[in-house]
């Protein structure tokens, strides 16, 4: 792992994909945080980034030519890879809020932010921007989702420095074991982890409030749902998940 710290950042996706774009940058290459000023989710939400409360980088991977196909399986691997390293770090086990956020209950702990670079037809890089509530003993009470820090279950204080270490080893293990093995292994596992599978949830179908049971997600990275008494398949951002199911 070869580690840039910073102080403060706009944003450690953005530097990441700067020193890509400046060829500074390889496999392995890891970009923390103590603070980001305009931390990026999904859809171009922003991600609350409080100094030392949190931990906050991105890790560069270089995936071997012709994985493109696969690139949502792929994102799914790396996806367990954060999980695995919430059971390991707090007992628990998170779920999995499709597409890139992950719960302990119904409260956020982890988001995620994955952003390819493709020249041509191939799948040059993936940056996956990761936040991970750690040291937070409250949140404001106007979150969208609420949220959970690992303190809140665990009462232990982490150093986020250490702790980059060890999640980054558990991403990359998933990584290489899905380079190694079937996707048939990611795809159950994934599923299984799935917040609402096989319940009826809301959505947001093209803007519009549906309800509709969450059946998973297929090999394209698209949710699977029942709705009307037809199996569809929609990719995110033209179907989400809006509220509890």
């Amino acid at each position: 792992m070869n580690l840039i710290t910073l102080p403060v950042v706009d944003s450690t996706n953005s530097h990441a994909l700067r020193l890509l774009d400046q060829g500074l940058a390889t496999e392995g290459t890891v970009v923390m945080a103590w603070e980001q000023t305009s931390g990026r989710g999904q859809r171009g939400s922003s991600w609350s980034s409080q100094p030392g409360l949190g931990l906050y980088f991105s890790l560069i991977l270089t995936p071997p030519a012709g994985i493109l196909p696969q690139v949502a399986v792929l994102i799914k691997a790396l996806t367990l890879g954060i999980t695995g390293y919430i059971l390991s770090r707090t007992g628990l086990q998170p779920c999995i809020k499709w597409p890139n956020d992950i719960l302990i209950g119904e409260r956020k702990i982890c988001g995620i932010l994955m952003e390819s670079v493709i020249k041509g037809e191939s799948l040059s890089t993936i940056v996956v921007g990761i936040g991970i509530n750690l040291n937070h003993k409250s949140f404001p009470e106007d979150f969208i989702r609420p949220a959970v820090s690992m303190h809140q279950f665990t009462r232990e204080n982490y150093n986020p420095e250490e702790e980059v270490a060890i999640v980054v080893k558990s991403v990359m293990l998933a990584y290489r074991g899905f380079l190694a093995k079937s996707e048939e292994d990611v795809e159950l596992k994934y599923n299984t982890l799935l917040y609402g599978k096989d319940m009826n949830c809301n959505f947001l179908l093209n803007g519009e409030g549906i309800q509709a049971v969450f059946l998973g997600v297929n090999s394209k990275g698209e949710a699977v749902i029942e709705l009307d008494g037809k199996i569809q398949h929609f990719p995110h951002p033209f179907l989400r998940l809006s509220k509890r199911c």
